[in-house]
């Protein structure tokens, strides 16, 4: 079953020729039901020199061949989805509408030139003014039609990613209490033997799976929050890393400490990643993580030696990709770069919070 989704994902040049096909239909399927109704209800009205009666096919063939009535809607249509792709989704107002006029009076131009009839006194007679501006209407409704369409996409398609998220949530909490209650348990007996250290990682440990079973049914999570479980995720990972020469880990995180919201583990699956795939404990390897809110604007930067006994892509194939749809939906804006190279993967990341 083809959806509105699926649409949206057609190429460019096929969402052309798909529209320029079903005007052309309708324009077409129109004027020959009103040149069958003219005919029923005044007889033949349309006739050749010699007094024949002119047919719905040779009335056809007229539009078609003679006229180029195809060739001028694959125009028309053209420059109604460039007007859209290039202007309406990239400018602001007053100069789509300006390019929307520009759109219609330029159509019109190539209209008369196809007709073979064009002339400046022709084009600027005030009964010529009206096809301009009906061409401009509908090349402006067009593109609120289908601005509006890509919107009402992209809120279904939000509300189902948060209702599978919500789902995966609702997956993970099976007896939440009794995990909590085993790790309190193990953390008793921790400091009971007096190792504090590993007192320290279990309480880590549950305060990490506390946030998740919490924040994650949550849309978005205030960024001290968010910032204080990667720190803790982060010391946690480097709890279990033996200090050694050949590893090195630099980790910052820094925040203007104004009011803000992120949605909650978006950044997680980045940092996990290069804790999995960038560490060993027999070769030279490396971390540089840098991770910035100032001005309601976060930028990430993370580098990791890549070891040639991991294949990355399998490894993280879904985090990143779910991700991936995360970012697309909460933050359209955004910007990722990701670089893999033999010895390093690097990924950069900015986005504007609210």
């Amino acid at each position: 079953m083809i959806t509105l989704s699926t649409l949206a994902k057609i190429p460019s040049w096929l969402q052309w020729l798909l529209h320029s096909f079903l005007i052309w239909l309708i324009i077409t399927t129109a004027d020959a039901i009103d040149f069958l109704y003219r005919i029923h209800i005044y007889g033949p009205y349309l006739k050749h020199a010699d007094g024949t009666e002119v047919t719905l096919w040779e009335r056809f063939e007229k539009h078609n061949i003679n006229q180029k009535f195809g060739v001028v809607v694959l125009v028309v249509i053209l420059l109604t989805e460039c007007n859209y792709h290039y202007f309406f989704t990239r400018v602001r107002l007053r100069v789509f509408l300006l390019t929307t006029l520009g759109t219609g009076l330029f159509s019109w131009i190539f209209v008369q030139i196809i007709q073979q009839r064009w002339s400046i006194s022709e084009l600027i007679a005030p009964d010529n003014l009206l096809p301009v501006l009906c061409i401009a209407a509908y090349v402006f409704g067009y593109a609120i039609l289908r601005n509006f369409i890509s919107e009402r996409i992209r809120q279904l398609q939000k509300q189902y990613e948060q209702s599978q998220t919500e789902l995966s949530a609702l997956k993970a909490q099976l007896h939440p209490h009794f995990f909590f209650n085993t790790l309190n348990m193990i953390y008793g007996t921790a400091m009971q033997e007096e190792a504090v250290r590993t007192a320290g990682n279990i309480a880590q440990l549950s305060g990490l799976l506390r946030y998740v079973l919490n924040e994650h049914a949550e849309e978005f999570t205030p960024v001290a929050t968010e910032f204080t479980f990667l720190e803790d995720y982060i010391e946690l990972q480097k709890s279990r890393i033996p200090s050694r020469s050949n590893i090195h880990i630099h980790t910052q995180l820094d925040y203007d400490q104004l009011s803000v919201r992120i949605a909650p583990l978006l950044l997680l699956p980045f940092v996990e990643n290069a804790f999995m795939y960038g560490i060993s404990i027999d070769r030279d390897c490396y971390i540089k993580l840098l991770v910035s809110v100032k001005n309601k604007q976060l930028i990430m930067d993370i580098e990791n030696s890549l070891l040639p006994v991991h294949a990355i892509e399998k490894g993280h194939g879904t985090g990143i990709k779910n991700v991936k749809k995360r970012l697309s939906l909460l933050y359209p804006s955004h910007q990722l770069t990701i670089q893999k190279q033999k010895d390093f993967y690097k990924v950069q990341l900015a986005l504007n919070l609210s």
